[in-house]
């Protein structure tokens, strides 16, 4: 399970609803990819959709390619935010 889909369902479960590089893809590739993991993963389709979209909005083109190469774990902080943005998708 990818890093983000680990700290979603992480974080989905605490909100109560249930418990490498890809260098070349456009922005829409890569919410597609992360969405999908996050499907695959467990969570569901709208509240996946909800968290990368919002997740995404926040990063500008660099700081996107930054994340999307930066490794396997999540910093603090955006472990911080998808947990935010997880209770807002699930209470939305």
């Amino acid at each position: 399970m990818r890093r983000l889909a680990a700290v979603l369902m992480a974080s989905a479960c605490i909100a109560g609803t249930g418990c490498g590089g890809k260098s070349g893809l456009s922005r829409d590739a890569l919410e597609t990819r992360y969405v999908d993991e996050l499907i695959e993963a467990g969570v569901d389709d709208d509240v996946a959709e909800c968290v990368i979209a919002e997740f995404f909005d926040e990063l500008d083109d660099d700081a996107l390619r930054a994340f999307n190469t930066s490794g396997s774990e999540l910093t603090e902080a955006q472990q911080q935010r998808i947990a935010e943005l997880t209770g807002v998708c699930t209470s939305a």
